[in-house]
This record gives C-alpha cells, sequence and structure tokens, in this order.
C-alpha cells in the first residue's frame, strides 16, 4: 500500500521491539509469508545484479538468488512462502507512471555518469604512461576494475586504494573525483532498476520448479501477506508496516545481511499489531484511518492527502491525537485540519473500504510443505461457501 511516513510516526510515538536472532524469535518449522517485492529488491541490490548490463544475466541471477534464499530458509528450518504483488490497480496508476519516470531519469543519469568514467579513466591513463610508464599497465588495469560496470563497491574501493599509491601525485584528485563519478553511476543505477515481468517470470517458474510456494497476490502483496498472517498459515516478513494496516497481527522486520549469514547472524524486530495500537492508543480503524491521511499509493481525485514529509513532527502528533479524537479538530493546525475534515468525502471512504476488505485468495491450506492458496473460481466449482468475498469497485 505504501503509507507516506508511518515508519516516521511509529519512531516518534511507539518504542520499537526489541532486536533478537531470528531463530529465538520463531520456533523452527513454522511457515513464513515473504513479501518477495521487499526481499528481492534489497537482494538484488546485495548482490549487485541492477550492475548487471546484460538483461539476460539479471533475469538468470534474479532466479538463481530466489531458490538460494528459499534453501537457507529452509536451512534454518522454516518453511518459505513468497507472495508477489498481482494486477496493478487503478488506484496506482499515477504512482506507477511517476515511478517509470523517475527510473528512466535516473537511468539517462547512470549513462552519462559511465560517459564520464571513460572519459576520466582515458584522461588518468594517458597522463600516467606520460609521466610514470613503468606502472601504466598496472594502473590501467585497476582504472578497468573501475570503469566495469559489473564490479562491486568492494572491487572499485580496493582499486581506489592502488591507484592512490600508485599514480603521481598530480593524478589523486583525479583519481578521487573519477571514485565520485563511479559512486553516484552506481546510485543511479540502483534507483533506475525496476524487476521486470521477465524477471518475475523466471524467478515464480524456478522457486516453484524447485519445491517452494510463490503466491501471485490477486492485488497488493501486503494484504495477501496479513491475509496468511491473520490465518496463522504463516509469520508475515516484510520492511513494509502496511502489512499491520491491513490486519496482520504480527510483523517480523529482518535485518539482512550481505550473503544471508547463518541463523545465528539473522536478527529481527517482531511487530505486533495490539502493541502499536496499544503505544498509539488507538483503535484498530483508527489506526486504518491515520494511514490514509499520512497518504498512500493510492491516488484518488479530491482527496487531499499530503506527504508525510510535509508534516513536522507536531503535527503529526497533532493527526493522531485527531484522528483517535484526542484533540477537537478546531484546535489543530491547518493542514491537519484540511485532512481530518477530509474524512467525510467518497474518496477517502474508497480507500477505507479497500483497507478493510482487500482483494485476497481466501482460501489456506496446508499441503506437506507447501501452502496451497485457492483462487476464488477454484473454490467455487468446490462448492465452499467461504469464498462468497465481495469485491471492492473503484
Amino acid at each position: 500500500m505504501g503509507v507516506t511516513n508511518l515508519r516516521r510516526v511509529l519512531q516518534l510515538l511507539v518504542k520499537p521491539p526489541p532486536v533478537a536472532p531470528l531463530k529465538k524469535t520463531i520456533p523452527s518449522g513454522n511457515k513464513l509469508a515473504l513479501d518477495a517485492n521487499w526481499v528481492m529488491h534489497r537482494w538484488t541490490r546485495e548482490e549487485g545484479i541492477h550492475l548487471l548490463e546484460e538483461e539476460e544475466q539479471q533475469v538468470q541471477e534474479m532466479s538463481r538468488l530466489g531458490v538460494s534464499i528459499s534453501q537457507k530458509f529452509m536451512e534454518l528450518g522454516y518453511i518459505p512462502v513468497w507472495v508477489k504483488d498481482g494486477f496493478q490497480k487503478p488506484l496506482k496508476e499515477k504512482l506507477m507512471a511517476e515511478r517509470r519516470n523517475q527510473r528512466t531519469l535516473a537511468q539517462q543519469h547512470a549513462a552519462e555518469k559511465k560517459a564520464q568514467v571513460a572519459t576520466q579513466v582515458e584522461e588518468i591513463q594517458k597522463k600516467v604512461e606520460k609521466v610514470k610508464p613503468q606502472v601504466a599497465k598496472e594502473v590501467e588495469k585497476h582504472l578497468n576494475v573501475i570503469q566495469n560496470q559489473n564490479a562491486s563497491a568492494a572491487e572499485v574501493k580496493k582499486a581506489v586504494q592502488v591507484l592512490e599509491k600508485v599514480v603521481p601525485k598530480k593524478q589523486l584528485i583525479q583519481v578521487k573525483q573519477l571514485e565520485e563519478t563511479r559512486q553516484v553511476m552506481t546510485n543511479k543505477l540502483k534507483k533506475g532498476f525496476a524487476i521486470r515481468t521477465k524477471h518475475w517470470k523466471a524467478f515464480t517458474a524456478n522457486v516453484a520448479n524447485s519445491g517452494f510456494t510463490v503466491v501471485s497476490a490477486p492485488a497488493d502483496a501486503d494484504s495477501q501477506i496479513a491475509y496468511l498472517s491473520k490465518q496463522n498459515v504463516g509469520f508475515a516478513v516484510s520492511d513494509d508496516f502496511d502489512v499491520l494496516a491491513f490486519g496482520s497481527p504480527q510483523l517480523m522486520n529482518l535485518s539482512l545481511t550481505e550473503k544471508f549469514a547463518p541463523a545465528s547472524e539473522i536478527l529481527c524486530r517482531n511487530w505486533t499489531r495490539q502493541y502499536v495500537l496499544e503505544s498509539l492508543k488507538a483503535k484498530p480503524i483508527d489506526f486504518i484511518s491515520l494511514c490514509v491521511l499520512l497518504g498512500t499509493d493510492y491516488t484518488v481525485p479530491g482527496l487531499p492527502t499530503l506527504p508525510g514529509s510535509k508534516l513536522n513532527d507536531r503535527e503529526l502528533l497533532e493527526l493522531v491525537e485527531g484522528v483517535c479524537g484526542r484533540l477537537e479538530v478546531a484546535k489543530v493546525s491547518p493542514r491537519v485540519r484540511k485532512l481530518l475534515e477530509s474524512r467525510t468525502s467518497g474518496q477517502y471512504e474508497i480507500i477505507m473500504d479497500y483497507i478493510t476488505n482487500p482483494l485476497v485468495y481466501p482460501l489456506a491450506y496446508s499441503q506437506g510443505a507447501k501452502v496451497v492458496l485457492v483462487r476464488p473460481r477454484e473454490a467455487e466449482n468446490r462448492n465452499n461457501p467461504e469464498t462468497s468475498r465481495p469485491k471492492v469497485s473503484f
């Protein structure tokens, strides 16, 4: 769902649960409802997949990575259930267009910086060959590492350290500038990288063929993960607090480390919905209302939501107090009053309805190590009344 700055509100008002080893928090043998979007986006960057120039390489690495992480969870005694986003709803159209535009701009900027890196490498090489020809070949080798888009941050850092020792002093500034340009290029490649349909198809096929479960949710992965957690099918694992807004009784924030560390090194925070509600002194419906007013991925014409980043700490506190009915609307600042008054609008009700009654696959049952989700149409064929679930009309 993407609630704007919900994390910031929780940091202001809720004391974080203690960090604890994953193995001590979730007993072995349990299923984990994994947010595939979060884990894969996080790990494509950890593994440097976003730096690969060839899309086919990216696809192969994504496919391998999904199985690798799944196997590691199995080694730790857990049963992974991957949940990914389904179709994009009309309410997200504007956001998705904005993100595509941001990625395009980042890719263009990355290409410019890549060209600049090539120019800087050539200039340094020429000057070294002229002033210090005896180290020209060694310098060229390390310059090639920096110029190589596929090189990891550690490889680039090591190459820079060697260059700083062997190039003439006059070229040290140029080496520093080259390192900075390369860093900007890397950051732009991260921002411009998108997990595309090809990536997901390869990931899904390889993970499923390896015996693991992948669920393509009917809509948001957040709501499907929350449903699985509510039904005690699996522990919700995500970095996205929206899962709590959709009603999950708990949310595990994992501290993933490079190359996926052993169990003893994987730490987590176990957020429970009850703990968050008690800390905010809020009812469940108030918490959902707060999430809507903070601003979500869903854009509805006429709903005057403000990005949470534009509200200062005092205004955020006022918003929480106002939503929970502890502060009169007339006593809050103008921007917060505008948000609180929007609760009478039809647009506000549309998003509230969606969050309180999300689209999910309603039947889930265990079958050996797998979790099988029955689509509504398939379940209807089984004459099961539990599948009759109203769809929200936008």
